[in-house]
């Protein structure tokens, strides 16, 4: 597993960085899952079992609510980028959109100064 030795939030760019990166290498298929409306739950469960989300695997200092809100904050930030990646033709090259988002996810609208 590309992102299992990894840790939330220590390793938000890795781990950022692995999800485009790992979705860029993907099937039409895959895409689909992603980023159609109507594959939704199917994409909801693949990434529950995925996601650091699970209340064991909650930091030191959060408690399993305030982690849901800061999980929830970046796994739609980032998988909304991807969607919109693929809806624009993937113009963007992968790794511009993974520094973008790396960016984003580290440092807010503040990276784009």
């Amino acid at each position: 597993m590309r992102t299992g030795h990894l840790r939330m939030p220590e390793d938000i760019a890795q781990i950022t960085r692995e999800f485009f990166l790992f979705n860029a290498e993907q099937d039409e298929l895959f895409e689909a899952i992603t980023c159609d409306p109507s594959w939704d739950a199917v994409q909801r469960r693949l990434q529950d079992d995925a996601s650091g989300e699970h209340v064991e695997l909650v930091p030191e200092g959060y408690t399993p609510e305030r982690w849901h809100q800061v999980y929830a904050w970046q796994s739609g930030a980032v998988l909304n980028m991807y969607r919109t990646w693929v809806a624009d033709g993937k113009v963007i090259p992968v790794e511009e959109l993974v520094e973008l988002a790396v960016g984003l996810v580290c440092h807010g609208i503040d990276s784009l100064a």
